[in-house]
């Protein structure tokens, strides 16, 4: 009877361990709330965007000092880099109406700018802030004409979702400054 209980118990416990919670899935919405700054006449490519590998997981990634948080269950739907190159290229046709804007990795004519962007940091603590440390760099004709380094930093939340806006709206303030730098720039 001992030995029974024993088994029955052990195939309990061992049901409760492999019972998995369902991940849920996240992604960078397209942002509505842009403002067109300019209705210039540009083409514009967006390179892919260089992020760290800690980030760039299916796990969305949070920090509390110096340790890394990967969250098991809330789960990025890509990888993020195409997310944040989609997302930018969002916010620079939304702002630059005059402007054809695409992926870098689309074969066409050369455009007469070329934006890459690297992201040095884009993560945070819940609740706390999230911050976003990136450079971007705007070449035309082959040459640099601005690099420009970056810091943002907005309230995280306290839930995955809010946190994923948070960083949707760090994505959207990088956009505005390249469409400002790209305003400024344009003949």
């Amino acid at each position: 009877m001992k030995k029974i209980m024993a088994l029955l118990s052990a195939a309990a416990l061992c049901a409760c361990a492999h019972h998995a919670t369902t991940p849920s899935y996240y992604t960078l919405a397209e942002n509505a709330d842009g403002v067109a700054i300019s209705a210039k006449k540009m083409s514009v490519d967006v390179g892919r965007i260089k992020i760290p590998e800690y980030i760039d997981r299916a796990q969305i990634v949070t920090t509390d000092g110096v340790v890394v948080n990967v969250a098991e269950n809330e789960r990025w739907a890509e990888r993020v880099g195409p997310m944040l190159e989609r997302r930018i290229m969002s916010g620079l046709r939304t702002r630059l109406t005059g402007a054809s804007v695409k992926s870098g990795d689309f074969i066409g004519a050369p455009a007469d700018y070329a934006v890459f962007v690297e992201v040095y940091r884009l993560d945070g603590a819940m609740p706390g802030s999230v911050i976003m440390d990136a450079t971007y760099s705007v070449v035309s004709g082959g040459v640099p004409v601005r690099t420009r380094r970056v810091e943002y930093s907005v309230d995280s939340g306290d839930t995955y979702s809010d946190y994923v806006h948070a960083i949707g709206e760090l994505t959207d303030k990088l956009s505005r400054d390249i469409s400002r730098d790209l305003d400024k720039l344009a003949k």
